[in-house]
């Protein structure tokens, strides 16, 4: 809808020209917000539902059987940043599988 009225910036093409800033903030004016509601089905309180979002983290057991590598070299006594050298693997991830290892002692 505002594309004919992008400023491009660069290889950047966000911005707006301000001849059609009136227009648009009439525009935003006019939208109405709807009240939250939950996917069809579920059945608990918002905070239950607001808690469940994102990514499921890994058990300490999926992590080990996973980076199996990773934990091979901090095993073999290996620090952080060489087992990430090493395995091409990020240091968090290091850092994860490191957790991993000590939690399962």
């Amino acid at each position: 809808m505002l594309s004919q009225d992008n400023l491009p910036v660069g290889t950047l093409t966000e911005f707006f020209t301000i001849n059609r800033l009136e227009w648009l903030l009439s525009e935003l004016d006019a939208v109405t917000i709807n009240e939250y509601l939950p996917p069809e089905g579920y059945t608990g309180t918002r905070e239950t539902l607001l808690k469940r979002a994102g990514r499921r983290k890994k058990s300490s057991t999926e992590l080990l059987a996973e980076y199996e590598d990773v934990a091979m070299l901090l095993k073999a006594g290996k620090g952080i940043r060489e087992a990430s050298r090493l395995s091409g693997r990020s240091i968090n991830t290091v850092q994860k599988v490191k957790a991993a290892i000590i939690a399962a002692s």
